[in-house]
């Protein structure tokens, strides 16, 4: 399953093993916490993911929510997703298609929807992401009079393509007990980027037992890498677990 654009084998099958408990549901649950500062926060910004993960055999249906709370003390919905996956190999490698759904509500006033696809691949120390996204930002309410546009209902703004990377180094095997890796990548669970505004994140896991995996992440965001410098964005820390129900 894909995780935060890297895709995971910590809950995949051995390739050739089939048994009848292969046909059984498999349920992960995973849960992170955020703690987030941007030159769009005022101070810093607390999130809380939950995520779970439903497999059969080698497909996947991921459904995740995401809450935020501020120094303006409210706790609200930022965003949802729904992802429908499958792996299969070719040769020895493995891969992972997946279409998603993403809605990400950034106020009362603008809402933002993505759906796209992406491929995954992966290798003993390496795991790539490429995919992409039709986006539209939608106004919810009337615009403002001051804008002449009162008497139009609601107003799109379409992106019809976004193009999606994610490319990440493992120091171990990916499926080694611990591990430390690299990533520079456009996406993540809820938030999808332009192009030109890459994320570097540097990641460590550690499977505590066979069924929970824990992991911390340290994430720098940029804006506007295509200039001569790129600008700073934000900084984002984050812990959480992957726990392999049944």
């Amino acid at each position: 399953m894909i995780i935060g654009g890297n895709l995971s084998v910590y809950s995949q099958q051995s390739s050739g093993d089939v048994y009848s408990k292969d046909l059984l549901p498999q349920i992960n649950q995973q849960g992170y916490i955020d703690i987030a500062k941007s030159n769009v926060t005022d101070g810093v910004l607390f999130r809380a993911a939950s995520i779970s993960t439903l497999t059969v055999r080698s497909y996947h249906l991921q459904t995740g929510f995401l809450f935020s709370y501020s120094n303006q003390k409210s706790i609200r919905l930022n965003g949802s997703f729904l992802n429908l996956s499958g792996s299969f190999r070719i040769k020895k490698v493995l891969f992972e298609a997946t279409l998603f759904y993403r809605n990400n509500p950034f106020s009362a006033m603008i809402h933002e929807t993505n759906w796209g696809f992406m491929l995954a691949c992966n290798s003993r120390h390496l795991s790539i992401t490429l995919g992409d996204n039709y986006r539209i930002y939608k106004f919810t309410i009337n615009p403002t009079p001051e804008n002449n546009l009162k008497s139009v209902k609601s107003i799109r703004i379409v992106e019809p393509r976004n193009i999606m990377y994610s490319f990440t180094y493992f120091v171990m095997p990916i499926d080694h007990k611990w591990n430390a890796s690299l990533t520079i990548t456009n996406f993540d669970y809820f938030l999808i980027q332009q192009e030109t505004n890459p994320m570097g994140a540097c990641k460590l896991s550690y499977k505590l037992t066979s069924r929970l995996l824990l992991y911390s992440e340290l994430w720098y965001q940029c804006a506007g890498v295509t200039n001569l410098q790129a600008n700073y964005f934000g900084v984002n820390i984050r812990t959480g677990f992957v726990w392999k129900i049944n």
